[in-house]
């Protein structure tokens, strides 16, 4: 079973789990170029 499976299995409060991780990824991501670039 791949990570990829494992996740279309999960319900849905894990969705919402990797929705929040991913937001907040994509928030840190921002904060480190904006960091990078000063």
């Amino acid at each position: 079973m791949s990570d990829i499976d494992v996740l279309r299995s999960s319900d849905s409060i894990d969705e919402r789990l990797i929705e929040e991780i991913e937001a907040l990824e994509a928030i840190l991501l921002d904060e480190i170029l904006i960091k990078t670039n000063e």
